[in-house]
């Protein structure tokens, strides 16, 4: 997979004074936080609003001692504009001079992780249950920055305490007696995308924070699952887990040291620590297996449901976006005259595996944090059962349609409704469907029926809404179809034509809101098979029989990660 394109960044006005950045978009400098040997870390004003924020001051000539620098600089930059998360630092302009870059980014006025360890004890707070519990608080939003970050392609590669800033610290709630960090990860300045083309895996990274596999330069983002681990580690126990004299990365199973804080670690803590400390990436725990692990599910009352209302209001947006997380996080599949097999790879790091090995063109979808499959159609194959259909189109919850087409399956059109919207009517050019019609979502929907004719191919379609009027396409003939009544909360989401040169086509299907799918097809049309599912669910996963879709299971759309009683299985029609 090629590299996204390098995004550009701002040419910087002229700088004056303490101030930098656009003449439109002044910041000003307010106090230094930190220096190093190729630039500064200062608290900055926005000139604007009198917001806040940290500023990194990158010094170009120092960059320049070695070329690639700049292109590091360049991908964090890049890698910074695509992320926007809560448990991500996130990155709000960047400006370019001579001299220097500006990076202005999230402010975290509390330091790093590594500054409130204790050496022998872990988190800073008393006794060593109060550091388990501020730990796994803390692990889980690394957890679901990790998975937010790998969704989107992302290895960070250089996971340490250092590079956790706290945003924000509370006491918990009485009687328990230690501090409730809220973290971001930072500092992306060796962090890696995903499958970049021509792109040279190179060992990087704090070496006792190092996967093994980084020195054989063959690894993806599970690198950071073990960097996390030792994060988890050092945050329970205060030191390192492996006994070495010196930083060197491990080369193969090493016991995890025992000391007194590691002995007050419950069995369950203990479990996805070590499950995360495997040489083997195939065996180490995932951000899915260490959330589904019970010392996870354990709740301490009082600030578990606390961190879930701590979110402010400038991160509103980005917790709607984690409560609206898909269960697919990629969709892959090769194709040939039929489509030969599909891949669904899951935000768990499984895989759903389809069909057989062939095809000659590959494709492959990869879905924001947010976006989830709502609908799925396949074009069945009479002849050569062995493969799946002629097609197997996805719909997203993003508008995205993700076709999986062998050069047999007819030509269709089909279109998605944004979120916010409805359809409520179409837009035809001779027998072609174009376009359609949206309106917002309401309560009642604006459609309350569809009925239609069909003979060889559809004749015509009527859409009668709510208001009274009706709106007509094509001309009375053949057979009648409907009326399909529908509820008063059901909207069409998304439609489908099978295009002819003639009359409106093979067929005509309309997905609606509640989970419905309905079908004017014509004696000439090709046998589908069609899914919808109904608002608030989300399509997680498939059963073909003889290839034949036959079932698709599904989950609520705010999980991400389903468990088995929370998958629900439908037949498909």
């Amino acid at each position: 997979m090629a590299a996204p394109p390098m995004l550009p960044v701002e040419a910087l006005s002229q700088s004056v004074a303490r101030e930098f950045g656009l003449d439109s978009d002044r910041f000003m400098f307010v106090k230094e936080l930190q220096r190093g040997g190729q630039g500064e870390v200062h608290v900055c004003r926005r000139c604007a609003t009198g917001n806040e924020y940290a500023v990194k001051v990158i010094n170009r000539k120092a960059l320049r001692r070695n070329p690639r620098n700049e292109v590091l600089l360049r991908r964090e930059i890049r890698t910074l504009r695509e992320l926007q998360n809560r448990n991500v630092v996130n990155m709000y302009a960047a400006f370019w001079d001579e001299g220097s870059c500006f990076i202005v980014m999230d402010l975290a006025t509390e330091g790093d992780l590594s500054e409130r360890i204790e050496r022998g004890r872990g988190l800073e707070g008393g006794a060593p249950a109060g550091a388990e519990l501020s730990s796994r608080y803390i692990a889980r939003q690394l957890l679901a920055g990790l998975q937010y970050m790998h969704s989107r392609r992302v290895i960070h590669r250089d996971m340490k305490l250092e590079n956790v800033l706290i945003s924000s610290s509370r006491p918990a709630p009485e009687p328990l007696n230690f501090s409730l960090f809220d973290v971001k990860i930072a500092d992306f300045g060796l962090c890696t995308w995903l499958d970049i083309e021509g792109e040279t895996l190179t060992p990087v990274g704090t070496p006792v924070y190092v996967a093994p596999e980084v020195l054989r330069k063959c690894y993806d983002e599970r690198v950071d699952h073990f960097s996390f681990g030792v994060v988890l580690y050092v945050m329970l126990c205060g030191d390192f887990p492996f006994d070495r004299n010196q930083p060197t990365v491990m080369e193969e199973e090493e016991t995890i040291r025992e000391t007194f804080a590691w002995d007050q670690v419950s069995l369950q803590g203990k479990q996805v620590v070590k499950g995360l400390l495997v040489v083997d990436p195939d065996k180490r725990m995932n951000p899915g297996s260490c959330l589904a692990h019970p010392w996870f599910e354990i709740e301490q009352p009082g600030f578990e449901l606390d961190f879930v209302k701590s979110v402010s209001e400038d991160n509103i947006a980005a917790s709607v976006e984690q409560e609206q997380r898909g269960a697919v996080q990629q969709i892959s599949g090769w194709v040939g005259a039929a489509v030969d097999n599909c891949t669904l790879h899951m935000r768990n790091s499984t895989n759903m595996f389809f069909g057989e090995e062939g095809g000659f063109f590959q494709t492959v979808y990869n879905f924001k944090p947010g976006e989830a499959i709502i609908a799925v159609a396949q074009e069945t194959r009479i002849m050569e059962p062995a493969h799946l259909g002629n097609a197997i189109v996805f719909y997203t919850s993003e508008c995205g349609i993700v076709a999986l087409k062998g050069s047999d399956a007819r030509t269709r059109r089909r279109i998605v409704a944004p979120a916010d919207s409805q359809i409520v009517g179409l837009q035809f050019a001779g027998p072609y469907l174009e376009a359609v019609y949206l309106e917002r979502v309401s309560h009642p929907g604006a459609v309350a029926s569809i009925d239609g004719s069909t003979g060889s191919a559809v004749d015509c379609v009527e859409m009668h809404l709510r208001d009274g009027t009706t709106r007509n396409y094509g001309r009375r003939g053949g057979s009648q179809c409907g009326p399909w009544t529908f509820r008063e909360d059901e909207m069409i989401v998304a439609v489908e034509q099978a295009r002819r040169d003639a009359h409106l086509g093979n067929s005509l299907a309309f997905y609606t809101s509640a989970g419905r799918v309905y079908k004017l097809c014509g004696i000439e049309s090709s046998w589908s098979r069609r899914f919808s599912a109904p608002v608030g669910q989300q399509i997680c996963g498939l059963v073909f029989d003889s290839a034949v879709l036959s079932q698709v299971r599904t989950c609520a759309r705010h999980i991400a990660i389903p468990r088995p009683h929370e998958i629900e299985q439908h037949e498909v029609e």
